[in-house]
């Protein structure tokens, strides 16, 4: 499902009333079974846009087209990606209602659990826990996942391993995914399609693809089509002037 929302505009008021632009005029349309990235710097309001996609904040201006859209999205969880007191067999039993045993191995074995169905995590194993919930989406299949920089907490060789695994699981089960991110590498492998975004206030200042489609591996990194599009952003972002568009990770 092609995902075209209103366009966003966002505004907070301050202690002393003064109101300050968050978001302006964002605009997006997020292509069937694929991935679609926002590289945005701190505070360009990603987390803002990320909360009114999912519904915990309201935009100035709500539509029952929004509306419809927010009610098909999962939002990834912040503060955990499952439960670390029970195993990954009992999170998906938990989280998705499902009893079906041979579902469960199926899964987890797509996410690299197999032989760990009934391991108890460390709370501090983000990367176990996030396989976790990569398999209850395999099962519950929301129409669009969005999420706000899952991946800046886990350390880089884990991480690798993971985003390999996330491109490989949205598309080969023909999901929607949606990232906010200050990481342009991790945006750039990930994406299908990416927006880069400014600050004060944030508003898309440019949009493009990232070749080639299909699935991608650790030697991408390498490619001459990943330097292009490395260049190509950071080039973009040395271009434009007073946009403060700092505070990105290469």
């Amino acid at each position: 499902m092609k995902f075209d929302f209103p366009v966003i505009s966002k505004q907070f008021s301050d202690d002393s009333g003064v109101k300050i632009r968050v978001l302006n005029k964002i605009k997006l349309s997020l292509p069937d079974k694929s991935i679609t990235t926002i590289i945005a710097p701190l505070g360009s309001g990603k987390s803002t846009l990320i909360k009114i996609l999912s519904g915990n904040v309201s935009p100035d201006d709500t539509t029952s087209n929004l509306n419809e859209l927010i009610k098909q999205v999962f939002k990834f969880p912040e503060n955990g990606f499952s439960l670390p007191w029970l195993s990954p067999a009992e999170n998906i039993k938990f989280l998705t209602g499902t009893e079906d045993e041979i579902l469960i191995e199926k899964v987890l074995s797509e996410c690299g659990l197999e032989g760990y169905e009934n391991h108890l995590p460390h709370i501090k194993s983000t990367g176990f826990r996030l396989r976790t919930l990569l398999a209850c989406l395999l099962i519950k299949k929301p129409a669009l996942i969005v999420a706000d920089d899952p991946f800046r907490n886990i350390l880089p060789a884990i991480k690798i391993e993971l985003l390999i695994l996330l491109r490989k699981l949205i598309l080969k089960n023909e999901l929607n995914f949606f990232l906010a991110t200050t990481n342009i590498s991790e945006a750039i492998f990930l994406s299908d399609k990416i927006y880069l975004m400014k600050k004060n206030p944030g508003e898309i200042i440019e949009e493009f693809s990232i070749e080639p489609s299909g699935y991608r591996d650790v030697g991408f990194f390498d490619s001459n089509q990943f330097s292009e599009q490395l260049n190509k952003i950071q080039n973009l972002i040395k271009s434009i002037e007073n946009q403060r568009l700092i505070n990105f990770i290469i």
